[in-house]
């Protein structure tokens, strides 16, 4: 029996104004059509410039009467203008340093375009179905959950940018990422949120969701995505400590480094019980403050934040080789 499908997607026009520390939410929404659409929200392109998708000429031309007559432009006839930026999909390679293997991985690239990518995609090969999940250095903390039921599949996506205090004023361009049922991904303009001058500990967040009902043979399945992207302002890191230290918190070893020079990895002292990493950072006014991480053990990596000259900060990861 052929399948029908029909397609809904919930909800109303972009909504996008942010108030510091509270929560941004776009939804996305388009009416029901007679012929759906299956193309997926499966993440956001975040810009610093805007995405100039949009297509003037064009918009202008299949619009001229309603223009010149001071008549209304609806939002599906002004959508069709909307350009799509797409993704390539590439193949990396991956050497490992310990055994000299390398291995192969493909991923979609947004190609001459400064961003963030965050999102989670499929492709599928002649043997297989992959999952490519893809995360900007700029976007920290992620963390990409996927529910799967009899009653449909669910995807979230949240992560975290660092933001300087030195920034001053700043904007993100908040750009949805969508999956062709082909396996094509694109990019479409969004719309952008603005910061002023924060202090160090401000934070804020931006939501995406869709949310699509498809019946087949009778049986409703729910097919959403969620993305949110939490920002949180910080000072400027000016050095950074890596402190070993013994049961009974004497030092064992201190090593100092700039901010983004840790090295690949340390083997610690045979008598470390635990690590504090130290950083200072200066805030706007020259003020400095001081923040210290502690990592046990049971900890495989330490990290130590380093921002880049447009303002965004990230984390740098070391490798910890413990002594049993």
């Amino acid at each position: 029996m052929k399948a029908k499908i029909t397609l809904i997607v919930l909800t109303c026009a972009l909504l996008l104004s942010f108030v510091l520390g509270a929560t941004g939410t776009i939804t996305l929404a388009k009416d029901d059509v007679a012929t759906p659409s299956k193309d997926r929200l499966i993440g956001v392109f975040i810009t610093m410039e805007p995405l100039e998708l949009f297509d003037r000429e064009s918009y202008i031309n299949d619009n001229v009467g309603e223009l010149l007559s001071g008549g209304n432009i609806s939002e599906t006839d002004s959508s069709d203008c909307q350009k799509k930026f797409y993704a390539s999909l590439v193949e990396r390679s991956y050497t490992n340093p310990d055994t000299g293997e390398t291995s192969t991985t493909k991923e979609y690239v947004f190609d001459g375009v400064d961003g963030f990518s965050y999102f989670r995609a499929n492709y599928t090969d002649s043997s297989s179905t992959y999952s490519l999940s893809s995360s900007n250095g700029a976007i920290s903390d992620g963390n990409v959950a996927v529910n799967s039921t009899d009653v449909g599949e669910s995807i979230s996506l949240e992560g975290t940018i660092y933001v300087s205090t030195s920034a001053g004023h700043i904007t993100f361009y908040f750009n949805p990422i969508y999956q062709t049922a082909s396996g094509e991904v694109y990019a479409v303009s969004g719309q952008g949120m603005s910061f002023g001058e924060y202090m160090a500990g401000a934070s804020g967040s931006q939501a995406i969701s869709e949310e699509q009902t498809v019946v087949n043979d009778g049986k409703s399945e729910t097919i959403s995505t969620d993305v949110k992207v939490n920002f949180v302002f910080m000072d400027i890191p000016t050095s950074v400590s890596v402190i070993q230290l013994d049961r009974d918190n004497n030092i064992a070893s201190a090593q100092e480094y700039a901010p983004g020079n840790l090295p690949p990895s340390i083997t610690v002292e045979s008598n470390t019980e635990y690590i504090i990493v130290e950083t200072r950072m200066s805030a706007t006014d020259g003020t400095e403050t001081v923040t210290r991480e502690l990592f046990q053990s049971d900890d495989n990596t330490l990290f130590a934040f380093s921002c880049r000259d447009d303002g965004i900060c990230f984390k740098q990861y070391c490798d910890i080789t413990w002594n049993d």
